[in-house]
């Protein structure tokens, strides 16, 4: 009882003793003005006090894509600056100024990167305060650590939120990019605008009592209300499929010399897209940007032979098609019967007009199924003005969706119109000449043809979560727009692209690939420019689904580029990008071997760690049963480098370098490898190179195990 009497009676000395130091503490600040806990003399900064309202910036959201990849994130850099006064009162018996302007400048342009003499001038030159320009600026964490280990007086940092696009090019006219307005970061285009409100957060703030410079007096309390940080969002985006998109795109300009290339992969059974994009991009970390427009929902144009499908679609939808039937091929001559409605001539007497197929090309009497085949305009002319009234033609490009905006998560949108006034206008939008959309309607109307009918709404962005939490703020979900056809009408319009892709003279022949099977609808469409059809541009264009016998995934793939007629030949572009997607959907096609089946191409994907610095056993050991293309280079025991970089997801049979040495590297074997590939092969082994050609390596002035010189130069030719 004693004993708990006198460490009671203890303890109260201990309160009573804590609360006379704070007494002592308030009254030296608050009467002689001197801060005893940090031994400073506040009188010399008490001249001109003010209390401010300090805001604390929210950190942007993430912006992600399916897989959880980073594309648009904040960065906490640092800015550098420099106190010169020595009228500035000193804190803890320690200079608040530099001392040694000439130390102080050797010091920093070791540890900036900058000239000497430059941070010296700046030092000179500052009445009071003074920053270092582009050498100061954007500091990372670990030179800003690095800096104050060194307790140079009167240098202090400023933390900074920027925002960073680490993929650089990667999908910009989607993501978009930011500025700054009145001290707010603001989304200016993309999803960085349309989904600002949760990727912006809740600034806070500080109130605090600061000097005549602005800088906060030790010994003062403050009043912070934390920021709240704004919200992730996830894209349905696939890193792999975009990459391989743009990469498909440049492939295409080079190619065919194209001015403008756009596409889209997506999934016709959900709406969800995988990847999306267009060239020219430009860098949202530099902004380096002159055209505003995204080619997914703003872009206007006429779509050409691509439309076809969906007049075959609204003519065996209505009951007026057999695809046994056949038509002349020749030109077609079109005239007016008594009721105005157009007809076709025998000869070109009282012709208001004439169509006529691709190179004006003729196979005589066909089917109006290998009319589909070929892409013939006379076959959809002849089926417009013999089996296809006009207004039920109008009914279902309505019912397609073609005179309504698609509105994907409140994108910017803009649409065409469909020229319908004279007879041989609605001739003419048969085979997409006359009529002008965006990209977006003709993705959501092919998936009428693609899912027995049923018509779904493309989507962008699958979820924006509360990254502290993991909550789901917002969710979007597979959206039916409607039944635009039967779901006989759609497998017979699959089996028809079917034709396109497999009749042995199909304009989509040049589009298979081993990997899977595919069904197709190819398009080219005169370009308008100034007001009339181009004789030197055109667009050209295709329409893809896989795999045939259950279409799941749709491809669209357009660009405009000077008159070519291997653009539908010459389609390396594009089946590289229809195998990436074959892969990272694990479609593979079986072949029975031997009485056997023998799966062709099982992939996977799996994330790829970081392999610098372990042995070469170490990495072989981890990369066992993960993936088959596993080039060691050099003849060392421990990787100094690797190529892809760590932390991303690959698919395993994609090329996986690691650089041991630079001594003794052989020569790897390159046939069938894609242009980014071996690239990125000599780049990480300092090679020199000659690449001649796009599409694949199909020859090498090296064999495959020859020692690599690194002075001569490596010839390679790809088709």
């Amino acid at each position: 009882m004693k004993r708990s009497r006198n460490m009671l009676l203890f303890t109260l000395f201990v309160i009573s003793l804590v609360l006379f130091f704070v007494a002592i503490n308030v009254f030296f600040v608050s009467i002689i003005g001197y801060h005893f806990n940090s031994q400073t003399d506040l009188k010399a900064y008490s001249a001109n006090v003010n209390t401010v309202n300090q805001t604390l910036q929210a950190k942007r959201g993430l912006i992600l894509d399916r897989n959880g990849e980073i594309i648009a994130q904040d960065n906490e850099t640092y800015t550098i600056y420099a106190i010169v006064d020595s009228s500035r009162p000193s804190y803890k018996n320690k200079p608040a100024y530099v001392v040694d302007i000439d130390s102080t400048a050797e010091t920093l342009s070791v540890y900036l990167d900058a000239p000497k003499d430059y941070i010296k001038e700046r030092l000179l030159s500052a009445s009071y305060q003074t920053e270092f320009g582009i050498y100061g600026k954007s500091l990372s964490l670990v030179q800003k650590e690095e800096i104050e280990s060194l307790d140079l007086p009167g240098i202090g940092f400023l933390k900074t939120l920027s925002r960073y696009y680490p993929l650089n090019h990667f999908a910009s006219y989607l993501i978009g990019f930011v500025n700054q307005e009145n001290n707010k970061t603001v989304g200016m285009m993309g999803v960085e605008a349309s989904y600002n409100t949760y990727l912006a957060g809740k600034d806070g703030n500080k109130v605090a009592v600061v000097d005549r410079y602005g800088y906060s007096l030790p010994g003062y309390p403050e009043e912070v209300n934390n920021p709240q940080d704004g919200y992730n969002v996830v894209l349905t985006i696939d890193r792999a499929l975009q990459e391989q998109l743009e990469s498909s795109f440049l492939m295409t300009k080079d190619l065919f010399k194209a001015y403008e290339v756009w596409g889209t992969v997506m999934e016709v059974k959900t709406g969800k897209i995988l990847a999306v994009g267009q060239y020219p991009s430009f860098d949202p970390n530099k902004k380096d940007i002159t055209e505003y427009q995204s080619y997914l929902t703003q872009k206007i144009y006429e779509p050409g032979s691509t439309l076809k499908a969906f007049t075959y679609a609204a003519a065996i939808d209505s009951g007026n098609y057999n695809g046994n039937d056949t038509f002349n091929s020749n030109t077609f001559i079109v005239g007016l019967d008594k009721n105005g409605d157009a007809i076709r001539l025998s000869s070109s007497s009282n012709s208001i007009g004439s169509i006529r197929n691709a190179n004006s090309r003729s196979w005589g009497n066909i089917t109006y199924d290998i009319g589909f085949a070929y892409s013939s305009n006379v076959g959809i002319a002849s089926l417009l003005t013999k089996y296809l009234d006009d207004e039920i033609f109008m009914e279902y490009l309505v019912r397609f969706g073609f005179k309504n905006k698609v509105n994907i998560e409140n994108m910017s949108e803009t649409i065409g119109s469909i020229n319908y006034t004279w007879p041989l206008d609605k001739l003419t939008v048969g085979y997409g000449q006359g009529i002008s959309i965006n990209m977006a309607q003709l993705l959501q109307a092919y998936t009428a043809i693609f899912n027995e009918g049923k018509m779904i709404k493309p989507y962008l962005v699958e979820k924006v979560i509360n990254s502290k939490t993991n909550e789901v703020i917002k969710s979007y979900e597979t959206e039916e727009i409607g039944q635009a056809i039967k779901p006989e009408t759609a497998k017979q319009v699959q089996d028809l692209m079917n034709l396109v892709v497999n009749y042995e003279t199909g304009t989509g022949r040049f589009y298979k690939v081993e990997e899977v099977e595919i069904l197709a609808k190819t398009g080219t469409a005169q370009l308008i420019v100034n007001n009339e059809y181009s004789k030197d541009q055109y667009i050209y264009s295709v329409v893809i689904g896989l795999p045939a016998d259950n279409p799941e995934i749709m491809i669209y793939y357009a660009f405009n580029a000077p008159v070519n007629n291997s653009a539908h030949v010459e389609t390396t572009p594009i089946k590289q990008l229809i195998r990436t997607v074959a892969l990272v959907n694990n479609y593979r096609n079986e072949k029975i071997t031997d009485g056997n089946l023998v799966t062709i191409n099982e992939i996977n994907d799996f994330q790829l760690k970081n392999y610098t610095n372990h042995s070469i056993e170490y990495a072989l050991k981890d990369l066992e049963n993960k993936s088959y293309k596993i080039n060691v280079l050099g003849n060392g025991r421990t990787v100094i480098n690797q190529y892809p970089k760590a932390d991303i997801r690959v698919l395993s049979n994609q090329p996986i370098y690691l650089l041991t040495n630079m001594s003794n590297i052989q020569m790897i074997d390159i046939i069938g490898m894609n242009k980014k590939d071996v690239l990125s092969f000599f780049e990480l082994i300092g090679a020199k190179y000659n690449l001649v050609g796009e599409g694949v390596v199909v020859s090498s002035s090296l064999n495959v195990g020859e020692i690599i010189n690194l002075n001569e130069v490596i010839e390679v030719q790809f088709e």
